[in-house]
């Protein structure tokens, strides 16, 4: 994209409601109740570099006829500099 430049290092993690099926050797939905559900207080605050994307609470019901996926997780960190690091001729 032009403009658009590097500004440090993101992770995303994707949680799902989904079980290991051995007869089908991976991964199924599973559906239940959401017994315990915690993300971050600060989930929202763009400013700690944590965002969470969910649209679930604690107590809900997850059904199979949806995308098993329930949350993700995204951490954002922007570059740091170390002069130590830099080598100086």
């Amino acid at each position: 994209r032009k403009g658009a430049c590097m500004n440090g290092h993101a992770l995303e993690a994707r949680i799902y409601a989904e079980e290991y099926n051995a007869a089908l050797q991976r991964f199924t939905a599973n559906g239940g109740q959401l017994h315990h559900v915690r993300f971050p207080s600060s989930a929202c605050d763009a400013e700690d570099g944590v965002r969470v994307e969910c649209g679930v609470v604690e107590g809900d019901q997850v059904t199979t006829h949806y995308d098993a996926m329930i949350a993700k997780v995204i951490t954002h960190v922007p570059h740091t500099y170390d002069e130590d690091a830099v080598e100086n001729d």
